[in-house]
Parts: structure tokens; C-alpha cells; sequence
């Protein structure tokens, strides 16, 4: 593993995050959830340093079969969601209100695209 890896996590990996199934710890949790096939070794390494570092438990991960690497796992990244195109609208158009402003827009397009990808 260099500095450039780069880790996605396993269909197990993903099911893991949902059904918490293994208990893992929570260091251990918190490094599946932030692998994401963007981040680097090194990258998650500085954000997730915890005791012995990040490089301990992705290899934990790893061996567990809840991570691999982005090479082994697929030619490609996975996609990440696309932004709305269309405005999000109230409920009755008989409710006066202010356009959302676009941070909240792409808020609700990244929440609405996790729910439907999920």
C-alpha cells in the first residue's frame, strides 16, 4: 500500500455500514464509512489519524473483506450523484416562499440522489 492507493468498499463493506452487523469499532467504523474510492491512503491517513494511525485498520478492513482496492474492485470510479437540474418547488403552489438558495439546493440533490442510490 502506497501514499496513492485508493480504497472502495466491498458489497459486504456496504452492507456493514447498513446492518452493523460485525459490531466493528468505532475508529474502525468511522474509516469504512469514510472510504469512498476517492480518497487516498495518505488523504485518509491526515483526516483519520487514530492511535496507531489509518494504515492499521484498513488493513483490518481489508482482511475482513470489507475493502479493496479501487484497481481490483473496478476500472472505474464509482459515480458520484449528479446535480439537479430543475429547481426544487414547494409542496402546494399556494404557499408563498423564497426559492431555496443553491448550497440548500445542492444539499437536497446530493440527500435525494443518497436515498435513491441506497
Amino acid at each position: 500500500m502506497d501514499e496513492h492507493t485508493v480504497f472502495i468498499k466491498t458489497e459486504q463493506g456496504r452492507n456493514e455500514v447498513r446492518s452493523r452487523a460485525l459490531k466493528l469499532a468505532q475508529p474502525l467504523r468511522t474509516l469504512l464509512i469514510a472510504t469512498d474510492g476517492y480518497k487516498s491512503l495518505g488523504t485518509l491517513e491526515r483526516e483519520y489519524s487514530v492511535g496507531n494511525g489509518a494504515r492499521p485498520l484498513l488493513r483490518q478492513l481489508l482482511d475482513l473483506g470489507l475493502i479493496e482496492t479501487l484497481d481490483k474492485a473496478q476500472p472505474e470510479r464509482p459515480t458520484r450523484p449528479k446535480r439537479c437540474s430543475t429547481p426544487l418547488r414547494t409542496a402546494h403552489s399556494s404557499v408563498s416562499a423564497a426559492p431555496p438558495s443553491s448550497s440548500t439546493n445542492r444539499l437536497l440533490c446530493s440527500a435525494w440522489a443518497a436515498i435513491s442510490s441506497a
